[in-house]
């Protein structure tokens, strides 16, 4: 394939606006300046929102500016693929409605005869025992139902507080916790390398890391909070970038 791949996590865009919150979107726009400038998809590997639920009638005002600029991606004849995350998990028809793919599960692909798996990465490297059951809480389709009787202004103020005690801490935070880490990417990725996949793309734990082993890749993304990283692919090969501004 001669058009590049974009790859981008974690970005965490706030559901209100203030100096630091327009200053990590105007990067992002540049981002997305560059992509539309000629590349085939963008895969958004989870949590673009620190939280999206969608209503039936009802859009957050304060992500009008990023839904805008995801569509002028659309239209520029990139292909944008948006995977729920556990922020950002309750995508329904507005999404595809505006021309985007979305995916509630992880994603099995292949480009130039690689093989691809994509993950948002939640609950995968089992660093939190309480986070399976935490998960199927979340994603109950009864606990979604009872969820939107809520009025939205109340429903994004509940999850704003949720929020802030929700966010993984980066396992760069602490040797300990990077080590851990390392340990369990190196048996997860094994597994996933010994099924054949070329390339393992994760988000989630906010953690820009390139790690290669048994002829395969292993790519966590990073995020858009404090380390501006993304991914991406081009002519067989996957780099980890952080974004710089001309």
């Amino acid at each position: 394939m001669d058009k590049e791949i974009y790859f981008i996590s974690d970005n965490h865009f706030m559901p209100f606006l203030n100096e630091e919150e327009r200053g990590r979107r105007q990067l992002f726009f540049e981002l997305l300046k560059q992509i539309k400038n000629g590349a085939d998809r963008l895969y958004i590997v989870g949590d673009f929102f620190d939280f999206w639920f969608e209503y039936k009638y009802v859009i957050p005002r304060h992500y009008f500016d990023i839904l805008c600029e995801l569509k002028a991606v659309v239209k520029s004849g990139c292909q944008v693929h948006f995977m729920g995350g556990n922020h950002d998990y309750w995508l329904y028809d507005f999404f595809t409605e505006n021309g985007m793919e979305v995916y509630y599960d992880d994603v099995n692909m292949e480009i130039d005869d690689k093989k691809f798996f994509i993950t948002h990465g939640d609950g995968k490297l089992n660093l939190d025992p309480f986070y399976p059951a935490f998960r199927k809480v979340i994603r109950n389709p009864l606990i979604i139902k009872l969820f939107r009787l809520l009025h939205p202004d109340l429903a994004y103020r509940i999850a704003r507080l949720v929020s802030r005690t929700s966010r993984n801490k980066s396992p760069d935070s602490s040797d300990t916790l990077e080590n851990l880490y390392m340990r369990k990417i190196e048996d997860f990725s094994h597994k996933k390398f010994q099924q054949g996949y070329n390339f393992v793309v994760t988000g989630h734990y906010h953690f820009p890391m390139k790690y290669e082993k048994e002829g395969g890749i292993f790519i966590n993304l990073g995020d858009w909070l404090e380390h501006f990283t993304f991914g991406r692919y081009h002519k067989g090969q996957f780099y980890l970038e952080k974004f710089q501004q001309d």
